[in-house]
């Protein structure tokens, strides 16, 4: 790697980083070279399997960070996965490929739907379903092709195998007046539906930015990937950006430089978390963290770490009638487990093929009468819950959710599953939390994690969000015909509405989409460069400025796709 002068150097190989790395080095007359802290983890099976989805999670592929002690959530330290690979979080999340609505994308400065909606169906292909066991479950058409990709690397599908419980999510939604949605990519994507996932259903794999854009161009001779090296800052040189500090696994300290054209450039794509550390260990930032950590002020950029917004969730688990297998048995069936591997490794079929499938996007209005919204609406006002859709602006303006439902046929939470017994959590999402936090340094060790505080529900509003959604919840699982398939509720939850609280914040978790710590208009500009900085962009989550409803790979790839196009423009 060090032999080398770049025309980029990529810091993080994950969902944005790789994206980046492929497009960049198509050029043959371009360098790029890649850091990462993570290995290439193609070959192992918590990777690629798509059934063993989350069982990574506090492993050795996850960084594994947690947020300091949430006031308003029981004081408790919620965990923050995050994936250390080649690949990242793509290598590591639930696959859910799935967008917001087309207003939560306005976000100036040269971005908006029609923008990053093009960018995200060129890095995707479509496959779609051909089993009668998927057409079944699917709406018909199950999509509308004009809005997805037909020749990008990742491969979407929906999932070959799915819980006999499944098909009795979306009929028990439609009771509560809830509509069924054809297709949630084409900008409209309120109602329920069965979405799609990030899977190759040929090879019957994950489809991540490691084996999607990676490894088809990993003979490249002008792409240089350097794995187990972690970086500890970007060398700058009268603000301009020409080269970049990195210890290797034995903590021993390199320097790799750009070359000395203009247009070289240092990118990072470290994600929400490392970004913001990564920037501020080069001493870019806010004066008051940077003297707190005893890294020198180089270039003040105070919104760098700020305006940091993740999506939590709250689960209700119910213990699910005989007969009725999920993925409960893999933990305490090892029979049940080798059998689903062997089946899996051998035909690609059965329970290890699957990823959750089933959501729901709500809007207020959709859940809550409207003499009830417009009192939400009155109540929490102010500080203004509109231009960030926490709270739509009047009791019939539903375009965009504030609260997603996932349909999640396994025990998320809690003690683990009875022998032989099978589970369903319903988890309740808060799309648009008003409440913000930030991740800063507070060392100038690369190898001690950043301080992370989203200030969960600091906000009161999201409080009444998140009950309304709650609420609403509660009596999706009263219809039928779900109601038929549940034996019994496993928690214990409080009366009244402070009961309900009670319960809830001890529940509460990180649904893992921070977004906001680099974001455009604030940190960075338009084209994604460090406001203050020369030659030195963010592409990656953290430049996203308002939190989206939906889960954030696509989105991410998009803003990717595009960052790369701005760049070779």
């Amino acid at each position: 790697f060090l032999t080398h002068r770049y025309d980029y150097i990529i810091l993080g190989g994950g969902t944005a980083g790789l994206t980046l790395a492929a497009r960049l080095s198509a050029d043959p007359t371009l360098t790029v070279g890649v850091l990462e802290a993570g290995e290439l983890e193609d070959s192992n099976p918590l990777v690629y399997t798509p059934g063993l989805y989350g069982v990574a999670l506090g492993g050795n592929l996850d960084w594994g960070f947690s947020t300091v002690p949430q006031e308003h959530v029981n004081n408790r330290s919620i965990p923050w996965s995050r994936g250390r690979m080649l690949g990242g979080s793509s290598g590591l999340n639930y696959m859910a490929w799935n967008v917001g609505a087309r207003e939560e994308y306005d976000w100036g400065h040269g971005w908006d739907w029609e923008v990053i909606s093009a960018a995200w169906k060129k890095a995707e292909t479509l496959h779609l379903p051909k089993l009668a066991t998927q057409l079944e479950l699917l709406t018909t058409p199950p999509v509308e092709q004009k809005f997805h990709g037909n020749n990008g690397p990742v491969s979407t599908s929906f999932v070959l195998w799915s819980p006999s419980i499944t098909d009795k999510f979306l009929p028990s939604l439609e009771k509560l007046g809830i509509k069924i949605r054809v297709d949630s990519m084409g900008g409209e994507n309120t109602g329920a539906f069965n979405g799609l996932a990030s899977i190759d259903p040929e090879k019957v794999i994950r489809s991540y930015s490691a084996n999607a854009y990676l490894l088809p161009h990993i003979d490249r001779e002008n792409l240089i990937v350097l794995t187990g090296a972690t970086v500890s800052r970007v060398i700058l040189e009268e603000g301009t950006a020409r080269g970049v500090e990195f210890l290797d696994i034995n903590g021993t300290l390199h320097c790799a430089s750009l070359n000395s054209k203009e247009k070289s450039e240092i990118i990072l794509s470290a994600g929400s978390i490392q970004s913001p550390q990564i920037l501020e260990l080069s001493g870019i930032g806010r004066e008051s963290v940077l003297a707190g950590a005893r890294v020198p002020l180089l270039v003040r950029n105070d919104h760098i770490g700020e305006n940091l917004q993740d999506h939590t969730y709250c689960p209700l688990i119910y213990e699910l009638t005989p007969n009725n297998p999920t993925r409960d048995l893999f933990r305490t069936s090892t029979s049940f487990l080798a059998s689903a591997t062997a089946e899996y490794e051998s035909k690609r079929t059965g329970i290890l093929t699957s990823t959750t499938l089933a959501f729901a996007m709500l809007p207020l209005p959709s859940i809550l009468p409207p003499s009830s919204l417009q009192n939400l609406i009155s109540t929490y006002s102010n500080p203004d819950p509109f231009t960030t859709f926490s709270l739509p602006r009047s009791p019939t303006d539903s375009t965009v959710a504030q609260i997603e439902l996932i349909f999640a046929p396994f025990k998320i939470a809690g003690p683990p599953p009875e022998p032989g017994k099978s589970y369903l959590s319903l988890l309740t999402a808060l799309m648009h939390p008003l409440s913000r936090g930030s991740v800063h340094i507070s060392s100038p060790d690369p190898r001690k994690p950043p301080v992370i505080d989203p200030r969960y529900y600091c906000q009161p509003v999201d409080k009444a969000v998140l009950l309304a959604g709650v609420k609403f919840a509660e009596k999706v699982v009263e219809q039928e015909p779900l109601r038929s398939v549940l034996a019994k509720r496993v928690d214990v939850v409080g009366e009244g509405e402070e009961g309900l609280w009670e319960w809830v914040k001890g529940q509460i978790s990180s649904v893992e989409h921070p977004v906001g710590t680099c974001a455009i208009g604030l940190a960075v500009d338009g084209e994604l460069r460090v406001k203050g900085v020369k030659g030195l962009r963010v592409v990656d989550a953290s430049v996203i400025p308002e939190q989206i409803a939906a889960h954030m790979q696509a989105t991410v790839y998009g803003v990717a796709e595009r960052a790369a196009e701005i760049i070779i423009e």
